[in-house]
């Protein structure tokens, strides 16, 4: 019987699961991101649309490896 191999994903395709990002605080921790999941297919618009301060920057610095999640994963090109 032979095994069935992986679905790669499309070159280009970005896949966000459960990413959170939490920064030292004063007073604790900061929840700068909360958990999200995120499929993005190649040639696909999307628009990260919400109020100052909602981690929409943080969530792209982490897709792009500026920031590292503190939870979750981040799957770009299939890496």
């Amino acid at each position: 019987m032979n095994a069935i191999p992986p679905v790669a994903a499309p070159a280009g395709a970005v896949r966000v699961a459960r990413g959170a990002i939490r920064f030292k605080g004063r007073n604790g921790p900061v929840e700068a991101l909360a958990p999200t999941d995120l499929d993005l297919a190649p040639g696909s618009f999307t628009a990260l649309i919400g109020p100052s301060g909602c981690g929409k920057s943080t969530l792209l610095n982490a897709i792009a490896g500026f920031v590292p999640l503190t939870e979750g994963g981040v799957e770009v090109d299939g890496r």
